[in-house]
C-alpha cells in the first residue's frame, strides 16, 4: 500500500490517480472547498481544512467559526493548506492568518499542512510560538535550507514528483538532508506534473535515484505518515 501526504481530492471528484493507496491527506485552499471535501467518503482519508496564503483575505469571523465547527465535527481532521508565500500577496497580511490557524490547530492538537514559499524564516518564527506541540507537514519540500530548525519544531517534509525534474545529485542532497523519520511523499493531485503515473511509479523512480529498495522507501514514508494520522 502507498500513502499520499498532500493532494486536493475534492478537485478530482474523489477520483485518485493510481491504486493501492492506504492513506491520503487531502487539503483545501479556501472556505468554498470545505464542504466539498467533507462530502467525500473514502477509507484512509484524512481531511485538512484551511485558508491558503493566496486567499488570506477570505479569513473572516465567518470562516473562522466554520473551521472550528468542522474540526469539532471531525476529530481526525487537520488544518491546511495554510502557510506563507512571498511570491504572491503580502506577508504582512498572510502572517496573522497563518498564525491564527496555527493557534486553532495547536489548541485542538491537530496536524497542519503548510505551504511555504520564500518565507522560511517567517514560517519558523510562527511555528516557534507553538514549540513543536503539533505535527506540521511542509508541502512540496524542495530545498534543504531550514531543515534543522523546522525538524526541531516537529515538522515533516513532503516531497512530490516535481523533484524528479532536478539533477539526481540535487535530489540526493535535498532528500538526504531530511531525517529518515520525517520524510513524506505526495502527489499534489490534481496538480501533479505532466507524466505523473501514480505513487508507485514515483516511489520507484525516487528510490532508484536514492539507491534504496522501492518497498523500503514506501514502508518508511507510510510509517511516518501514519504517525501523524
Amino acid at each position: 500500500m502507498f500513502s499520499d501526504a498532500h493532494l486536493h481530492l475534492h478537485e478530482t471528484g474523489g477520483d485518485y490517480p493510481g491504486k493501492d493507496i492506504g492513506l491520503l491527506f487531502s487539503c483545501t485552499a479556501e472556505p468554498s472547498e470545505w464542504d466539498l471535501l467533507k462530502s467525500i467518503g473514502r477509507d484512509g482519508l484524512k481531511r485538512f481544512y484551511g485558508v491558503h496564503p493566496w486567499y488570506c483575505d477570505q479569513w473572516t469571523d465567518e470562516s473562522r467559526n466554520k473551521l472550528l465547527a468542522l474540526l469539532a465535527d471531525d476529530a481526525s481532521a487537520g488544518v491546511g493548506e495554510i502557510g506563507l508565500d512571498s511570491s504572491r500577496g503580502d506577508l504582512k497580511e498572510q502572517i496573522p492568518v497563518f498564525c491564527e490557524q496555527l493557534d486553532i490547530a495547536s489548541s485542538l492538537g491537530r496536524a497542519v499542512n503548510i505551504h511555504m514559499f520564500g518565507a522560511e524564516k517567517e514560517t519558523v518564527d510562527c511555528l516557534t510560538e507553538h514549540a513543536g506541540r503539533i505535527p506540521a507537514i511542509i508541502h512540496s519540500f524542495k530545498s534543504e535550507s531550514y531543515v534543522k530548525p523546522l525538524s526541531a519544531l516537529n515538522c515533516y517534509f513532503s516531497v512530490n514528483p516535481r523533484i524528479l525534474a532536478k539533477k539526481p545529485e540535487s535530489v540526493r542532497r535535498i532528500v538526504g538532508a531530511v531525517p529518515s523519520d520525517r520524510l513524506l511523499l505526495e502527489s499534489d493531485a490534481p496538480h501533479a506534473p505532466e507524466g505523473f503515473a501514480g505513487m508507485e511509479d514515483f516511489i520507484s523512480q525516487l528510490a532508484g535515484i536514492l539507491d534504496v529498495a522501492p518497498e523500503d522507501l514506501a514502508s518508511s514514508v507510510n510509517e511516518n505518515l501514519r504517525s501523524i494520522a
